[in-house]
C-alpha cells in the first residue's frame, strides 16, 4: 500500500506481522525537477497497465509514476514528472475501474514465489471473482484430458487440488476454504494453463 504525503510517498506491507513498522520512504519531492514545477504527490491511482499513477495539487503539468508497485523499498520504481500533460491540472485524477485480468502479471507480484512463468494461456475464463465459494470455469478450444485445478494460500501452502469435468465448455468447483486471496492454477498435461489470483469471500 501506498501514502502520498505532499512532499513524500511511503510504502506499507500489507503481508507484514506489523504492517505499521513495515513503512519505507519511497520517494521524496524534486524540488529541482528539470520541467522547471514542483508538483507535489497527492492524488494515486492504480492504471490498468499494473502501474501508480500521481497527480499534484495546484497547476500540475506533469504526473508522477510508481513502475513496479508490487516490489518491496526503492525496487519499486518511482520516477517524477514522467508523464506531461496537455493542460494544467489541479486537484484532481480520474477513476478507471479494473480488474488486472487482461495483463501479464507484473515483477515482484507475490505470485511469483508459487509459479515462475506467470503468462496466461488463452482458452479459460474462471468467474466470478471475488467469489462466495462456487467458481465456473468455461474453456474455448480444444478441451484437455486429466484437467486439475490447484489452488494454494499466498505462502504457497497447497490447500486444494481437483479434477476438473467438464460438462461441454463449463465446469463447476465448490471452493471449501476460508475466506482470503488465493492463488490457483488450471493444469493439464503436466503444464500450468493458466495462473491467476482468486478472492474467496465466506
Amino acid at each position: 500500500m501506498y501514502v502520498t504525503k505532499y512532499e513524500k510517498i511511503y510504502q506499507y506491507d500489507l503481508l507484514a506481522m506489523d504492517i505499521d513498522a513495515s513503512r519505507v520512504l519511497v520517494a521524496s519531492l524534486d524540488a529541482t525537477s528539470p520541467t522547471g514545477e514542483i508538483t507535489t504527490f497527492y492524488q494515486a491511482r492504480l492504471g490498468p497497465d499494473g502501474r501508480i499513477y500521481i497527480a499534484g495539487t495546484n497547476n500540475s503539468k506533469h504526473l508522477h509514476v510508481i513502475y513496479n508497485p508490487d516490489c518491496k523499498g526503492l525496487d519499486c520504481n518511482v520516477e517524477q514528472y514522467v508523464i506531461k500533460l496537455p493542460a494544467i491540472n489541479r486537484f484532481t485524477m480520474p477513476n478507471f475501474p479494473h480488474f488486472r485480468k487482461d495483463y501479464p502479471t507484473h515483477p515482484c507480484d507475490s505470485v511469483s514465489l508459487v509459479t515462475g512463468s506467470l503468462q496466461q494461456k488463452p482458452g479459460f475464463r474462471i468467474s466470478p471473482n471475488p467469489t462466495f465459494g462456487e467458481i465456473r470455469i468455461e474453456c474455448k478450444g480444444k478441451v484437455l484430458n486429466d484437467l486439475r485445478f490447484q489452488l494454494y494460500d499466498m505462502d504457497g501452502k497447497a490447500k486444494l487440488s481437483i479434477p476438473i469435468s467438464m460438462n461441454g465448455e463449463i465446469a463447476k468447483i465448490n471452493l471449501e476454504v476460508p475466506s482470503g486471496i488465493y492463488i490457483y492454477k488450471i493444469v493439464g498435461s503436466e503444464k500450468v494453463l493458466l495462473c491467476d489470483k482468486i478472492v474467496i469471500l465466506k
